[in-house]
C-alpha cells in the first residue's frame, strides 16, 4: 500500500483580550503585567500578517507526521502557548499551557524562541513587560498515493507550501 502523509499546520496569534478559550494560568513573575492591565498591547513589529509569515517560514511541518499515532491515521493537536514580551521587545519564559505530543510541544517553544523583536505594551505611556499568548494547529494525516511517495502539506493564513519525500526517506 502506498501511502502520503499530509500535514498541515495553521498558525494563529491570539489576542489574550479578544474572543480567546480561556486558560487558568499562574504567573509566576510580579514584574510582568497581565494584558488585561496595559493601555496598548505587545505586538510582532510587523503585524499579525508578519507573524503569520514568519511562523509559515519557520515552522517545520514534518513534525506532525512524528507525532501521529500508530494505530491511527491522523492527528490533529492545537499547542497552547504562554510567553513574555519584554520591555525591549524580547521573547522570554515560554511556556506550552496545555498537554500535546511531546514533538508540537518542541516544535512550538522551537518556534516561538526564534521570534525576533516585538513592539513591547504600554502601561501610562512606558514600556512594560507582558504577557502574550499564542496557539499553533498542528494536522496531519495519511492517504493512499499512486506516486510510491511521501508529502506534506501544510498551509496557514499566510499560505501554504507542499514537499515531497520519496518513500522510505528519513522525515525530518
Amino acid at each position: 500500500m502506498k501511502i502520503i502523509y499530509s500535514a498541515i499546520a495553521m498558525l494563529f496569534l491570539a489576542i489574550t483580550s479578544k474572543g480567546q478559550e480561556t486558560i487558568d494560568t499562574t504567573h509566576t513573575r510580579t514584574d510582568v503585567l497581565s494584558p488585561k492591565k496595559v493601555d496598548k498591547h505587545a505586538e510582532f513589529t510587523d503585524g499579525t500578517m508578519g507573524w503569520n509569515l514568519f511562523l509559515e517560514k519557520t515552522l517545520n511541518p514534518k513534525v506532525a507526521i512524528k507525532a501521529i499515532p500508530a494505530n491511527d491515521d491522523q492527528i490533529k493537536q492545537t499547542v497552547f502557548l504562554e510567553f513574555v514580551v519584554n520591555k525591549t521587545g524580547e521573547v522570554s519564559d515560554i511556556k506550552v499551557l496545555n498537554e500535546v505530543h511531546p514533538v508540537l510541544k518542541e516544535e512550538a517553544i522551537r518556534v516561538i524562541k526564534l521570534s525576533p523583536y516585538w513592539t513591547p505594551a504600554q502601561k501610562d505611556g512606558k514600556d512594560v513587560n507582558t504577557y502574550q499568548k499564542a496557539q499553533i494547529k498542528f494536522k496531519a494525516r495519511k492517504f493512499e498515493s499512486e506516486d510510491n511517495s511521501i508529502s506534506e502539506e501544510s498551509s496557514n493564513s499566510g499560505g501554504g507550501r507542499i514537499n515531497r519525500v520519496k518513500k522510505g526517506e528519513k522525515v525530518n
